[in-house]
């Protein structure tokens, strides 16, 4: 998954180079869970909207940021739901255009590559 400056950036280009710290806040949200310490590629997937190992689709994503932005009126409230479902968008299209183009032209070791994309 793409880097935390990668959501940044994303983010700034949401709001033209002014974007709310609730946005920024947002958009690293979905990765908050790793400040728990030792968490599960299953409890990683619960932040991400992904079941079973499938990730969401971008319909999923928008129909659930839609369900989420409706629960409160605040300019805060709508910019926090905005950055966090960016996030999850972000990540879908990464892997389905960067990590698929990577995973295809990888190889060395299966076992080592995912490694290697977190660096």
């Amino acid at each position: 998954m793409p880097w935390q400056m990668v959501h940044f950036a994303i983010t700034d280009q949401i709001h033209n180079g002014s974007p709310s710290p609730e946005l920024f806040i947002g958009s690293i949200s979905p990765d908050a869970i790793h400040a728990r310490g030792s968490i599960s590629r299953e409890e990683k997937g619960l932040t991400h909207l992904v079941y079973k190992g499938i990730m969401p689709t971008k319909e999923m994503i928008w129909d659930k940021h839609d369900s989420y932005v409706s629960m409160k009126t605040t300019k805060e409230w709508r910019n926090f739901v905005l950055g966090y479902f960016s996030h999850i968008y972000t990540d879908l299209r990464w892997t389905e255009t960067l990590y698929t183009d990577f995973e295809q032209a990888y190889s060395g070791d299966p076992n080592a590559m995912r490694p290697i994309t977190q660096k």
